[in-house]
């Protein structure tokens, strides 16, 4: 229910049963159920977009504990996903140190799991780039942005979107070297 709420943009609402979803969760369900996990991935997504990162960061750090119980495999996709989405809420927060760290750990794991021409490389370059930069480390921001796009350019069409941002997020760098 809490998500079709958030798809209505009632988010409010899409708050309230989600919190409420985990608190059956937790009493109906052993520790490391998946469905709290994502639960709690759920909740921290909703509080980002409510601007309460604060609460977005802290649950999206509970969901990455609980999938680390869950999952047999430490170094699983779906811990990069995890970690992606923590260091964009550490992004938001300015604490780009800790989104930095976030990402080369999602990163890794993408190395480790993925093959090579996987679409997900190019968000990954890309998320780290504009870290870098944020941090004025625009020489390795730009060699990640050029592996970004090389990602993308194996992955979609050279006119797709995503091409076309990181192409543009060069170019940006490049004119703030």
């Amino acid at each position: 229910v809490g998500l079709a709420y958030a798809d209505l943009g009632n988010i409010s609402d899409a708050l309230k049963h989600m919190l409420l979803a985990l608190s059956i969760w937790e009493c109906a369900n052993p520790r490391d159920d998946h469905s709290c996990a994502i639960c709690y991935s759920n909740i921290g997504h909703i509080y980002g977009e409510q601007d309460d990162h604060g609460n977005a960061l802290k649950y999206k750090l509970k969901s990455l504990d609980l999938w680390k119980l869950i999952l047999k495999n430490k170094d699983h996709p779906n811990l990069a996903l995890i970690y992606n989405n923590i260091a964009m809420t550490h992004n938001v927060m300015g604490s780009y140190s800790e989104a930095l760290d976030c990402m080369m750990e999602s990163l890794r794991i993408c190395k480790q799991t993925l093959p090579p021409s996987h679409h997900y490389f190019s968000t990954c370059y890309g998320n780290i780039a504009e870290t870098l930069m944020y941090l004025d480390g625009y020489t390795e921001a730009k060699e990640y942005a050029s592996k970004a796009i090389d990602s993308a350019k194996v992955s979609y069409p050279k006119d797709h979107p995503l091409v076309q941002r990181y192409l543009h997020f060069s170019e940006m760098i490049e004119s703030l070297e």
